[in-house]
């Protein structure tokens, strides 16, 4: 199939396991950081909403990977490696990325 006769829909479709992957990278980062922000405010005895927030900051500087991969495939149409593409975009947007999260999680208390 031509790539210029494409539309997003298709390619969703036809490169799905591919964005998976993307997905699954962003969600293991995800996870990680709120099961140790979960952890911390078990442990020091902080045991609130806010304290459990915590772990979307950090968490947040490997969205641009996610946005840059489903951008990749979907808009451009320009089938890269996944993973490479992902951790690129990491780090080219890290400190943009802290930025944000924090003033966004501020922003919401």
């Amino acid at each position: 199939m031509n790539n210029k006769k494409q539309n997003s829909f298709t390619v969703f479709f036809s490169r799905f396991p591919a964005l998976l992957l993307a997905g699954v990278i962003f969600s293991a980062f995800f996870a990680a950081f709120m099961t140790l922000s979960i952890s911390a405010a078990k442990l020091s005895g902080f045991d609130n909403i806010l304290v459990w927030g915590l772990g979307i900051i950090p968490s947040s500087v490997f969205l641009p990977g996610l946005v840059m991969v489903v951008r990749k495939y979907s808009v451009e149409k320009n089938f890269v490696p996944v993973i490479s593409t992902f951790f690129k975009a990491v780090r080219e947007n890290f400190k943009d990325f802290i930025f944000i999260s924090l003033s966004t999680f501020y922003l919401r208390q």
